[in-house]
């Protein structure tokens, strides 16, 4: 609807989206998410914006984080109102780390799929993703003695898919030596007990189509329900076209009213 539309562009243009252009097109794939995802345009805006501000707005455009957002709830068990509620949390240390919006999806998805309510899949994911970036002392002298390393790609980021894989064949007492939350053991567990299904997962969101929200968004308006909504906005919108057009045309006449009956005050109703 229009007041939250509006509100939507205001928090976009809040999150530090810059020209015109660029706020519509995230407006645009914050306003087809919201239809596609079930959830309000105010809530896509912010996740898609902290997604594009957490990655670098000159390398993740709102399309493509609309497009992996979408199908993490597809692939997942969680829905967008709640990715917005806590993704953002996770997205600065994955973008640290060099884990991409993919990446996070695909991890967000399978552990949410495991069983794992979305915000402490999200509590998890970090804490993972901080205790392997960053190991502490503890961590990095149990894993140089175990002759354990994490593996990296070729840019120095965290190769999160390799390093799991290794991880997977250690027990739990060795895990947790290299990750002493028990939050972060939650999400490596999860991942870890099917790799070949995370792996599958993964290769699943680096395909992820260009048009896959806006393919959703299709088979959504096309519902009767989303019909009549639109119906009911169309003729809210063209309400206030006919009302701006009567204003215009009855505001000199109540203006000479006004007129007519302050002077008739000045010079006293008797």
């Amino acid at each position: 609807d229009i007041g939250s539309v509006a509100k939507a562009q205001y928090d976009i243009i809040s999150a530090g989206v810059k020209g015109t252009e660029a706020q519509l097109q995230v407006l645009i794939a914050s306003s087809e998410l919201a239809v596609a995802g079930i959830a309000d345009v105010g809530t896509t805006a912010d996740i898609i914006t902290s997604a594009m501000n957490a990655y670098g707005q000159a390398n993740m455009n709102a399309s493509h984080a609309s497009n992996i957002l979408f199908q993490t709830v597809e692939s997942g068990k969680t829905t967008i109102p709640e990715l917005g509620a806590s993704l953002g949390q996770v997205l600065p240390f994955a973008s640290d780390a060099g884990i991409g919006l993919e990446m996070v999806g695909s991890a967000m998805a399978t552990i949410t799929a495991g069983g794992v309510k979305t915000a402490e899949a999200t509590t998890a994911l970090k804490s993972a993703i901080v205790a392997l970036h960053t190991p502490t002392d503890g961590a990095r002298l149990a894993m140089k003695k175990l002759e354990f390393e994490v593996t990296r790609t070729s840019d120095g980021g965290l190769d999160l898919v390799k390093t799991l894989d290794d991880l997977a064949q250690l027990d739990s007492e060795t895990i947790a030596k290299f990750i002493p939350s028990i939050t972060g053991q939650l999400a490596v567990k999860s991942l870890a007990k099917d790799m070949e299904e995370f792996k599958n997962q993964t290769i699943e969101f680096t395909e992820v189509s260009d048009t896959k929200t806006a393919d959703a968004v299709i088979k959504v308006t096309n519902s009767f329900g989303s019909q009549s909504r639109i119906l009911k906005e169309k003729l809210r919108s063209a309400m206030i076209e006919v009302g701006d057009a009567i204003t215009k045309r009855l505001l000199p006449k109540i203006k000479s009213i006004n007129e007519e009956l302050e002077f008739l005050g000045d010079i006293g109703w008797d």
